[in-house]
């Protein structure tokens, strides 16, 4: 089993980017702001925390932070400053680890963009001092976590892990060896959840009612047809071709499909009078559209998801 050591990990925490607090420098003033940002740890605290979490992998699991299979995760890096020194402590150490340690052990994320630069070169700077080899660093993410936790909260084999939990409690978010092949899924996930107006849409093919004369893409109520291949969309059109895996993703206990055809309707609130009405004048063809793009979301939320790897961790 690999061990990994994280920020918020009952094991061994690597302190992440600090908030403003007694001890904590703040100055832009000073030599040091240009490469640890205005707000950082103080490197003789650093440092003692670095060779502290060495001391106890050592003593309470036989490991240090240069052995094989000790992941290190800084989820906030700011500009680097606790990986370099962890890059340090390995180099002073067993400079033999380096490589494989830089390359498959090292992971850390950051939300802004600035910070994610300067701590990029940073740990490729500290890397190429102990080492006397440039390489590029490839285990730093911009917004990594969410993306990472977003997959995990769609991945089959989580739900099913920690189904009894997620009824009574909020979520756990184990760390997965994966990692960036679920961030990865993730931010294609966020990219089509959040944007999903400016996906393409599935071709559906348009069956038109020869008996109606006049063009509308109006909606009254939308109705799916016995075996959800087809929407009865209007008088005029009737949309079919639908795949069945379109209904694979779900909101709740309902397809995202099925919950656009269910609130995408005319309807009067009989205590208020008011009539809800979604077709748009200045866009007549939005809700047309609209379902042409929730099923090629659909589809390709289910390629996403069922591709997950499985978590890789012990129960």
């Amino acid at each position: 089993m690999e061990d990994h050591i994280s920020a918020d990990s009952a094991l061994a925490p690597i302190p992440v980017t600090p908030q403003v607090r007694p001890g904590a420098r703040s100055s832009s003033n000073s030599p040091l702001a240009d490469t640890h940002g205005i707000v950082y740890t103080p490197q003789p605290i650093v440092d003692f925390m670095v060779r502290s979490v060495d001391d106890i992998l050592k003593k309470e699991f036989g490991k240090s932070l240069a052995d094989k299979g000790v992941h290190i995760l800084d989820p906030f890096v700011g500009t680097g400053n606790f990986i370099t020194r962890t890059i340090r402590q390995i180099g002073e150490t067993r400079k033999s680890a380096l490589p494989h340690k830089f390359e498959h052990e090292l992971h850390c994320n950051e939300i802004m963009l600035l910070p994610y630069y300067i701590a990029s070169m940073n740990i490729e700077h500290e890397y190429m001092e102990q080492t006397g080899q440039y390489k590029p660093f490839e285990g730093i993410c911009l917004v990594d976590i969410f993306h990472y936790t977003y997959a995990l909260l769609h991945s089959p084999d989580y739900r099913e892990r920690y189904a009894a939990n997620l009824k009574r409690e909020l979520p756990r978010i184990p760390y997965a060896p994966d990692f960036r092949a679920f961030a990865t899924a993730g931010q294609r996930l966020a990219e089509l959840h959040v944007n999903y107006e400016q996906q393409p849409e599935y071709p559906l093919e348009r069956i038109e009612n020869p008996n109606v004369k006049q063009l509308s893409y109006r909606v009254e109520k939308m109705r799916l047809g016995r075996d959800k291949s087809s929407i009865f969309y209007n008088e005029l059109f009737t949309l079919s071709g639908i795949p069945p895996e379109t209904y694979e993703y779900r909101l709740g206990n309902r397809s995202a499909l099925e919950w656009v055809i269910d609130q995408y309707q005319v309807s009067t609130d009989k205590r208020s009078g008011i009539t809800n009405d979604p077709n748009r004048e200045d866009d007549p063809e939005y809700i047309l559209r609209l379902i042409g793009q929730v099923i090629y979301v659909s589809l390709e939320t289910v390629k996403i998801v069922n591709s997950l790897p499985r978590l890789g961790i012990e129960e």
